[in-house]
């Protein structure tokens, strides 16, 4: 069983990747993000999805400035 500390509600995530709760809801609904029961994600989950997103932002800024 998780912990709570890796566990995540909807709120938490949005604030967490500072997007609205729809946001993470569309995420969920497009397979991105895997909820582990009814309103919960997992901590390492919403990270790893996180720092995916900088990297790609990353690469983006990269390729513009060359």
């Amino acid at each position: 069983m998780a912990k709570m500390l890796d566990i995540l509600s909807f709120a938490d995530a949005a604030t967490l990747l500072n997007v609205p709760q729809m946001y993470v809801a569309q995420l969920i609904k497009d397979g991105v993000l895997q909820p582990t029961t009814e309103g919960s994600l997992r901590r390492q989950d919403v990270i790893a999805y996180a720092r995916e997103q900088a990297a790609r932002t990353h690469d983006a800024l990269a390729e513009l400035v060359q």
